[in-house]
């Protein structure tokens, strides 16, 4: 079981905007692809970074200063980030809002914590989840509002470079079916607090001394040896069909082959192979790629897990269904939008279809170089996430993705040999 340790609060504050004449205030509303999620359990993430001979009066005189302040000027530039959702009642949906009179601004707190830095930062077997639990702020979400994690808006932004200017334009998101507030009257009939920000609570979440996380890695030749294995399965060959076998599609076939089989799902149970996709391009019209917003949109498709975790074609089988997901999100990236707010609620009423091996999903993706974060500091040691399953550029490069994964102990042991034997 692991220790219990203590987190010790040094400060906790609000880092506000530097005060400005030309905003006040400001308005930013919601689209559907942020009230599909909007009471959706957060995706957290833990960067970890080793400051050699860092010192208290270091830390507090020189670099705690220049954190503070460095986010008060980012803050000019993304003012929701200091704001608060909130939904009016005479509003059909939520809204993003940011008031200068009112002392809006992002909490910051200075914590000191008695871990083992390098137990935790390390790659090397499993941890318990319930040891990063203390290192992650609590958002304060009230009835009426909630803390803003990530959205923003278009002011004062001349003195950024023009490809660092973000874009913040709502009216770019086509809506003629009025999703956005389909999605929100759904989340109001879903629970009887109507429209307080509460999120809901997932299996995933409640982690105890049996949940453990690790991570894994793919690298270019592994994947390589996925990609020649699928197109040489004799099912796809006598198809002759042409697939899309990126990393990422590929990466997600073999880790759900390997999670179905670790979880035990019988072989007649039905299995939602999932993948998100970064909508920006596939809209119309697309968006620029500095777009600042949430622009994920999440597909999925039924499978047998027998099919799924056939010895000779699994791998293949899957990677098939995934392609077919990916081409179909260039055809229409939005088709029966209404539905996925329904799936999404069935699937927190079933308490979590991931935490019985029948919801297949992965967050984040190994085109995002988390791993580029610079603080001054270097390259972050690891970056870990609160989840279940996580998909990041792994920090050695080189064209490797990095799987974090957290599962039941014996689950995790036997992911663990699935994952790494399946490439021998």
């Amino acid at each position: 079981m692991a220790e219990k340790h203590k987190v010790k609060i040094h400060s906790v504050s609000k880092i506000s905007p530097p005060s400005s004449d030309s905003v006040t205030a400001c308005t930013l509303p919601l689209t559907y692809f942020d009230t599909q999620w909007l009471k959706f359990p957060h995706s957290e993430g833990l960067f970890f970074y080793q400051i050699t001979d860092l010192t208290f009066d270091l830390f507090n005189s020189v670099i705690l200063p220049k954190l503070a302040h460095s986010l008060s000027l980012t803050l000019l530039h993304y003012l929701p980030l200091a704001g608060h959702i909130m939904w009016p009642a005479d509003s059909a949906k939520p809204a993003i809002y940011y008031f200068s009179d009112q002392n809006d601004g992002v909490s910051f707190t200075v914590a000191e914590s008695d871990a083992d830095f390098s137990h935790l930062s390390g790659n090397n077997g499993n941890r318990e989840a319930v040891e990063f639990h203390h290192l992650t702020p609590q958002l304060s979400i009230s009835e009426d509002k909630a803390e803003m994690q990530r959205q923003n808006l278009n002011n004062s932004s001349i003195l950024l470079p023009t490809e660092l200017i973000p874009c913040f334009d709502r009216t770019l998101i086509k809506d003629p079916k009025r999703l956005d507030v389909v999605y929100a009257n759904h989340w109001l009939a879903f629970q009887s607090d109507k429209r307080s920000f509460k999120l809901v609570s997932m299996p995933v979440q409640k982690a105890h001394s049996s949940v453990v996380r690790k991570s894994f890695e793919l690298t270019r030749e592994d994947i390589k040896k996925l990609r020649d294995k699928v197109q040489g399965s004799e099912v796809l060959i006598r198809q002759a069909k042409e697939l899309h076998l990126s990393s990422y599609v590929l990466t997600c076939a073999y880790v759900y082959v390997c999670l179905v089989k670790a979880m035990g799902v019988e072989g007649d149970a039905t299995v939602m192979l999932r993948v998100r996709a970064n909508c920006r391009s596939r809209l119309d019209p697309p968006l620029s790629v500095n777009y600042f917003g949430n622009c994920v949109s999440g597909h999925g498709t039924p499978a047998k897990a027998s099919d799924v975790v056939d010895p000779e074609n699994g791998i293949a089988f899957v990677a098939d269904k995934l392609s077919d997901l990916v081409k179909g999100l260039k055809r229409e990236v939005i088709e029966g939008s209404e539905e996925k707010i329904l799936f999404v609620l069935k699937y927190v009423k079933e308490g979590g279809g991931q935490a019985s091996g029948r919801l297949l999903a992965v967050a984040g993706s190994n085109r995002f170089d988390v791993y580029e974060s610079d603080f001054g500091w270097g390259t972050e040691i690891i970056l870990d996430r609160v989840g279940s399953i996580y998909l990041v550029e792994s920090r050695n490069g080189g064209g490797a993705v990095e799987v974090g994964v957290v599962l039941e102990k014996p689950q995790m042991e036997a992911f663990s040999s699935l994952f790494v034997n399946g490439l021998n």
